[in-house]
């Protein structure tokens, strides 16, 4: 089993939040479209450890999962690129506690919070409050530079003249090398089976 550590999905909620009296004097997001974190849904096979799911909660509580094909394919630059298609919803039938927490960023201030989620065999039964916090952001606001300038930074070194011609002089003859292997091991196999009766 691959672990769960670190995995979270997505839940949108359309359900009323017990927000505080505080949330009322900002830029409230449309929570239709707001994406919580949330980790009760183990996975438990390679398939689901590659891709986050998404579920949501509808103003009467109910709880859908978007139901996602995924299919992997190895890119031209060697990553693994993830292609999906939606499938439409389905009901949940999940019974547990699912916390939901998130970060909303309005105006100089972030705002973490987390709910507490009640459900019985897909349907909301109790939802509370659980965390409210307001943090100036320009710690993060700093941080969030630094990080896009370093990216920067990587990519453009990624994408110069000179390591696109390393990389090609480097795979080409890996390439070759790799083709004759696979050559071999099919030439090898037709014997076989030629041989064998």
């Amino acid at each position: 089993m691959i672990g769960s550590v670190g995995l979270f999905d997505f839940v949108r909620c359309e359900y009323p939040l017990p927000l505080p009296e505080e949330a009322l004097g900002i830029d409230i997001p449309d929570w239709s479209e707001f994406d919580f974190q949330t980790k009760p849904f183990l996975r438990s096979d390679e398939d689901q450890f590659m891709g986050i799911d998404t579920y949501n909660i509808d103003e009467e509580g109910e709880m859908y999962k978007d139901v996602v094909q995924r299919t992997y394919e190895e890119g031209e630059d060697g990553f693994l690129d993830v292609k999906e298609v939606n499938k439409g919803i389905e009901r949940v039938e999940y019974t547990g506690e699912m916390h939901l927490s998130g970060l909303h960023t309005s105006g100089k201030y972030d705002y973490f919070m987390e709910f507490e989620a009640l459900f019985w065999k897909g349907d909301l039964k109790e939802i509370k409050l659980a965390n409210w916090e307001k943090n100036d952001n320009e710690e993060r606001l700093k941080k969030q530079k630094e990080l896009e300038h370093r990216f920067k930074q990587a990519y453009d070194k990624k994408s110069s003249g000179f390591r696109t011609i390393c990389n090609k002089a480097v795979k080409l003859p890996f390439s070759i090398i790799k083709y004759l292997f696979a050559l071999g091991y099919r030439i090898a196999h037709k014997v076989e089976s030629w041989i064998s009766f």
